[in-house]
């Protein structure tokens, strides 16, 4: 964040929570100000960085009480698995379905919970109250009957399917956010990334392209070629050390064949294309044994643009 936001970020550090009461209280732009570099926001960053803050509820309550914005921070805070500070946002009035900013960017805080693969984070937005916003939401979910609510009896999609969001709006071109093969594709490619067999069949069925490279996704690549640990077993254990060997989405049906699993995860390593800050992509390589979903700096970067 910008050098202005220094003493207050040390102050939530350290969780002097008086020290930051008084901070915000002095200079009100430490609130209504966003910062040009990282996070946009103080609330952003505790929503960010929860696990690394001794008191981050704490935080969270100080700098909401100071008229601190609440939606991006609690769509942040979802992806994060800042489950803290999202109860803190969610009692102090937060939309949970993401509000103005939802009607803006396409985006919910379930849907982020599910693009970084946090199942338990999601369950606890669904508990709370969190809408199904489109077909790739209902995917991730692995909601068939939401799914099926999407489309009608000719198999054109209805407005519950919704467009396609990203937490990287760069990726999602005008021309296809709402286009009929694209909203499909995105749908399958979410279903495979959280490992909803029941629902990947389903959109195949319905027309998904097997092979697409749909938009919305910062790893630009198909369903049968998720970055490891994230390629689609036959059975869906999340991500672990012991990663599968990457198959033809034909073959998802199949069991795993004898030494299909590969144990010896640091000697593989995957190249994915991300979006530079010129809106062009650079490759880096990266180990399997931490996802790119899971990297922290990748998330940070999406935490970075929510305004």
């Amino acid at each position: 964040m910008e050098e202005r936001f220094g003493p207050a970020a040390m102050a939530i550090l350290a969780g002097n929570l008086a020290e930051l009461a008084d901070l915000v209280t002095a200079d009100a732009e430490l609130i209504t100000r966003p910062s040009a570099v990282s996070h946009p926001s103080l609330l952003q960053f505790v929503a960010c960085e929860a696990a690394q803050l001794p008191d981050p509820a704490g935080a969270a309550r100080v700098l909401v009480a100071a008229g601190a914005e609440l939606q991006g921070p609690l769509v942040a805070a979802a992806g994060c698995g800042s489950f803290a500070v999202v109860d803190v946002l969610l009692d102090a009035g937060a939309d949970i379905d993401g509000g103005d900013l939802a009607a803006t960017t396409s985006w919910t805080p379930l849907d982020e919970a599910l693009y970084w693969s946090n199942a338990d984070m999601a369950q606890v937005l669904l508990d709370r109250g969190a809408g199904i916003r489109a077909l790739s939401t209902a995917a991730g979910l692995g909601d068939l009957g939401a799914i099926a609510a999407c489309f009608d009896a000719t198999g054109n999609l209805t407005a519950a399917a919704g467009r396609i969001g990203s937490p990287f709006a760069e990726t999602v071109p005008l021309d296809r956010a709402d286009e009929r093969q694209s909203v499909l594709d995105h749908a399958f490619v979410m279903a495979a990334d959280c490992g909803r067999r029941a629902a990947a069949a389903d959109l195949l069925e319905r027309g998904a392209n097997i092979d697409a490279v749909p938009p919305g996704f910062h790893w630009r690549g198909t369903a049968s070629t998720l970055p490891p640990p994230r390629v689609m077993p036959t059975s869906f254990a999340g991500c672990s050390s012991t990663v599968p060997t990457p198959r033809s989405p034909t073959a998802w049906s199949a069991p795993t064949p004898p030494g299909g699993l590969v144990t010896t995860a640091t000697t593989i390593w995957s190249t994915f294309s991300l979006p530079d800050a010129g809106g062009g992509a650079r490759d880096i390589p990266r180990s399997v044994r931490q996802s790119h979903r899971h990297s922290r700096s990748v998330r940070q970067s999406s935490c970075s643009r929510r305004v």
